[in-house]
């Protein structure tokens, strides 16, 4: 007994392992299948899946999209019945127009104008059946060989090369071609003897399939029954996880999972193209691939989670709440259509009455007498007791959560009123409900709230859309988490604490976790870079100590902790997974008592069972080269000779280029079934960087003006859960030129450092040759302006000297003798002035204007006062700090008083005027009112030349930093073209 009870254990716990939920998805014409009759596959060593189909052509499927090839592309033909990859990694397609092999470039064109029924083979042989005749040769393909069929009459199905001999399916059973002979099968048949099918298991056992239910194990020369469910098999595989799948005509697909007695249907209405399965193939990821007649192509995968939706028979799609009742299982409100109980059959209706119609309830619980609380965003309180439906607003209509607070109170969450405590009274007159509503005199914020929690001790976590997350408990806020104390989002929507006390909070920027210390709370962020597939998180569940589950808008996150609850690995789950409702909503995720997860979505409800599973770790993608470029042209054209095959391996040791060939781009491909949305690549260039790149989407890698070298390029694909591929290798050797080679740049460097030095000691002495000579110039120079600028001024006092002298002569003559005694009075002050001056360079304004008052004193006095003067000073003018050249101004007013004053008789009148122009300019006008220019040089000799106005151009281009174009400029003054004087302007720089 004790025997029979363990095997009898032992066999149920294998059946568990055996049953994995699975997913199918269908591919159609819609989404780029040639056709949508699919009646050969072929999964290939390089991680493609090829489709034969009716009339369309070859499809090859690489996981994102298809690509079609035709007759057009040099297909012998549309109708695809056979497909088979040899040793080399070769594609060949029987067709109803011949026989083709694929070698990644072209197809070749083998037997043409045959009709190809099926094709099979080893690495030695290939074996091709036509309407006509066995062929087969060597796998080149060269050399066939003919076989006659046993019979003429004959009609045939298929071919199966096993390790010695070869085995025909015909309308008359099975035969066996070996030793240049055939043989016929005998066969347990109990219908027709049609063997339109065979299929041999990694070169181990071989089946034949015939209509009416007939299934056979080849054993010898003998065809032994099997019982199967299905009338007319048409197809049969074993995967490699040893569960046998079977096609059928008009019965969809069935599997009989490894060391299982019952096949398990899989049809149309679970997601399969068509109930007539033609073709059955599986790939290095686990996929089941199906081709059907007229439903396309389908794909099934193992699937953790199970999905109940509307194509499960629920009448709506978003599931908002979930709530465990011990003794009934799992509830659920579906929108529009009241609670959903999960049964072992499915969801059935619970609660749908009138009532509920319409009604999104977004929380629910059930008491202990069995009344249901219903929270609805927009209608209060729904309460359906033993016999009767009641409606509470006194808390608000906008509820969104629910928590039991007692015997007949609750907690009530709402969107508008914070948060309140509803208390329910029976008595002899009915039910009665007072609300309390919390606000900030209890020390609790306000604020629209997303859900509430309680943690183990009791306290309330109230998650808010804008405030964070509150721990509180009636008039005492023990903490409160927003922004400014770490959150990444003010938004929370879920709440869960750990077993060790750590409060996990779904945000929508990501995941925290927060710890309660003595100094305070202490949180730590989640997000993308620690391998969140989003940072949108709406719903949380802890399926054991160290495994939390997050929701998203994108699907499910599982993530392993290890002892200290950091993250140690992270697994997403969506559609592929078969968690097809994608987006969760808030706060609907729940373990029931079994361990069993269960979520809501916006697509119905999703389960992910607490059980054994044989778990198959799945293959990494498959990675290749898709093509190489110089300089934006492809590498083939560039050198002159092939660089790839067509399949993307490289068909030369190395790449060797020309030093101006150092512009590379070397675009990747992988494969991956499984996931193929997910594949990232990593690559890294040794020779020139160190570390791989981090894992990105990117899969066309550039780099620009590489220098001569050796370099390897390594690339790998990184498919989801850290699957990597093998690195693939690109060994490049970029030349050098002659000028780029160690030994021409050692002798360029040796010969620039003699050159140099050179240079640098005939630079160092000519310089110093030049600065000997510049200074000894310097100084010739500065001795040779001194002695110019002082014989300048020495060629002014002669002149002045000699009308001087004439004046005083003058009035001696006329016996003026007392004029003559003032005249050389003022004169000899003039002089003694002029000399003491003589030997300055500049001299202050003020000694200037002084000078020039005593010459025009002078002039005045010898010419009998026939004119006055007047010198006008502007009183912020700083007469003493500016220096000017001496004796500069004093020709113009020598002009002045001879040749403008000479015809007056007292009315003569000179003016000198004062005044900066800019900072570095003075610019002084002196004015007369005598007959003007035109007379002036009319009364001149034809010879006279003003040679003091000449040494006047010449000391003011003299002075040093001058900038002044003109120095003095000399017009007449007119008034209505009649002439009134004459005004000269001196600039003079200071």
């Amino acid at each position: 007994m004790p025997r029979l009870f363990i095997a009898i254990f032992l066999n149920c716990c294998y059946l568990i392992l055996c049953a994995q939920p699975r997913s199918v998805q269908t591919y159609t014409v819609s989404d780029g299948l040639a056709q949508s009759q699919v009646y050969a596959l072929l999964a290939d060593s390089r991680g493609f899946l090829w489709a034969g189909t009716q009339g369309g052509g070859l499809s090859r499927f690489d996981g994102r999209k298809f690509q079609t090839f035709s007759d057009a592309d040099g297909l012998l033909g549309n109708n695809v019945s056979a497909l088979w990859e040899d040793a080399d990694g070769q594609i060949w397609v029987g067709t109803d127009g011949g026989l083709s092999r694929y070698d990644g470039t072209g197809f070749k064109s083998i037997l043409p104008e045959k009709e190809v029924l099926d094709i099979t083979g080893d690495e030695a042989s290939t074996w091709v059946l036509t309407t006509e005749k066995v062929y087969f040769t060597n796998n080149e393909g060269e050399d066939w060989k003919e076989i006659a069929f046993p019979k003429p009459y004959l009609q045939v199905y298929c071919v199966l090369h096993e390790q010695n001999r070869m085995l025909l399916g015909t309308d008359r059973g099975a035969w066996s071609w070996q030793n240049e002979e055939w043989t016929e099968l005998v066969g347990e048949y109990n219908a027709s003897h049609q063997i339109w099918s065979m299929y041999r298991y990694l070169r181990g056992q071989s089946w034949a399939l015939a209509p009416g239910g007939q299934f056979f194990s080849v054993q010898g020369d003998s065809l032994i029954s099997r019982k199967v469910p299905a009338r007319n098999p048409t197809v049969f595989y074993v995967s490699e996880q040893g569960d046998s799948w079977l096609g059928t005509q008009g019965q969809g697909l069935l599997v009989l999972p490894k060391g299982g007695r019952k096949w398990l249907p899989i049809q149309r209405k679970d997601g399969l193209g068509s109930n007539h399965v033609r073709a059955i193939t599986g790939d290095r990821w686990g996929n089941i691939w199906v081709g059907t007649s007229g439903g396309g192509l389908s794909c099934i995968r193992y699937a953790p989670f199970a999905a109940f939706d509307q194509n499960k028979g629920l009448p709506d799609r978003e599931v908002y709440a979930l709530s465990e009742v011990d003794s009934q299982g799992v509830f659920f409100t579906l929108a529009n259509h009241g609670i959903y109980r999960q049964t072992e059959s499915g969801p059935v209706a619970h609660l749908s009455d009138t009532e509920l119609s319409g009604e999104k309830i977004k929380s629910m619980a059930r008491d202990e007498r069995g009344w249901w609380w219903m929270g609805t965003p927009g209608n209060g309180i729904k309460v359906h007791t033993d016999s009767s439906w009641v409606t509470v607003d006194a808390c608000g209509k906008y509820i969104l959560d629910m928590l039991p607070a007692g015997k007949n109170s609750w907690w009530v969450a709402t969107a508008y009123e914070g948060l309140s405590l509803l208390r329910m009274q029976e008595d002899s007159t009915g039910l009665t409900f007072r609300c309390q509503t919390f606000g900030r005199e209890h020390e609790l914020p306000i604020g629209r709230i997303e859900s509430l929690q309680k943690d183990q001790q009791g306290r309330l976590l109230i998650a808010y859309r804008e405030l964070g997350l509150a721990c509180w408990e009636p008039n005492t806020l023990h903490w409160q988490l927003t922004r400014k104390d770490g959150l990444p989002s003010n938004t929370v929507r879920a709440v869960r604490q750990d077993s060790i006390g750590y409060y996990w909070l779904a945000t929508a920027r990501g995941l925290v976790r927060a710890g309660e210390t003595p100094e305070g709370m202490r949180l730590v962020s989640f997000q993308n870079k620690e391998g969140l597939q989003s940072n949108n998180l709406y719903c949380l569940a802890f399926t054991n100590a160290q495994e939390l589950w997050v929701g998203s808008e994108r699907g499910m996150d599982r993530i392993t902790l290890d002892a200290a609850r950091n993250i140690r690995e992270v697994n997403f789950y969506g559609a592929e997974e078969g968690f097809t409702g994608i987006e969760t909503c808030t706060d609907a995720a729940l373990t029931d008592l079994k361990g069993n997860l269960w979520v809501g979505t916006m697509n119905g409800l999703m389960l992910y069972e607490n059980k054994p599973v044989r778990v198959t770790r799945l293959a990494p993608p498959l990675l290749s080269l898709a093509g190489i470029q110089l300089s934006y042209r492809p590498a083939e054209e560039v050198l002159q000779q092939p660089v790839l095959d067509g399949w993307g391996s490289l068909v030369v040791p190395r790449l060797e280029l020309a030093y101006h060939q150092n512009q590379i781009r070397v675009e990747l491909t992988a494969q991956d079934l499984a996931q193929p949305q997910d594949v990232r690549y990593e690559w890294r260039l040794a020779g020139w960087e160190e570390a791989w790149t981090p894992p990105s989407e990117q899969r066309i890698i550039s780099y620009a003006k590489l220098p001569p070298g050796a370099y390897t390029f390594m690339a790998r694909a990184v498919g989801e859960g850290n699957r990597k591929s093998d690195v693939i290798q690109l060994p490049i050797e970029i030349i050098p030129a002659f000028w780029q080679t160690s030994w021409f740049r050692g002798a360029v460097i040796g010969s620039i450092f003699l050159l140099l030095g050179l240079l640098l000691w005939r630079i160092f002495h000519r310089r110093l040759k030049r600065q000997r000579r510049i200074a000894e110039g310097l100084r010739l120079e500065n001795r040779l302006l001194e002695l110019e600028q002082k014989a300048l001024q020495l060629q002014m006092n002669p002149h002045f000297l000699a009308n001087a002298l004439q004046g005083i002569q003058y009035e001696l003559n006329e016996g003026a003798y007392k004029r003559a005694s003032e005249y050389l009075t003022k004169f000899g002050t003039l002089m003694r002035s002029t000399l003491y001056h003589s030997r300055a360079s500049k001299i202050t304004l003020s000694d200037e204007i002084e000078n020039l008052q005593h010459y025009l004193e002078l002039e005045q006095f010898r010419t009998g006062s026939r004119f006055s003067y007047h010198f006008e000073i502007p009183a912020n003018l700083e007469v003493d700090l500016i220096e000017i050249p001496p004796m500069l101004l004093q020709p113009f007013l020598e002009n002045a008083v001879h040749h403008g004053m000479r015809n007056k008789k007292g009315d003569g009148r000179i003016t000198v005027t004062f005044a900066e122009e800019g900072p570095t300019i003075l610019l002084v006008r002196i004015e007369d009112n005598g007959p003007g220019l035109a007379v002036s040089h009319a009364k001149r000799s034809s010879d006279h030349q003003s040679t003091a106005l000449k040494v006047i151009q010449e000391r003011l281009e003299l002075l040093e930093h001058s900038t002044v174009v003109n120095p003095y400029q000399i017009k007449e003054i007119k008034t209505k073209d009649q002439v009134k004087g004459v005004i000269v302007e001196v600039r003079i720089p200071v």
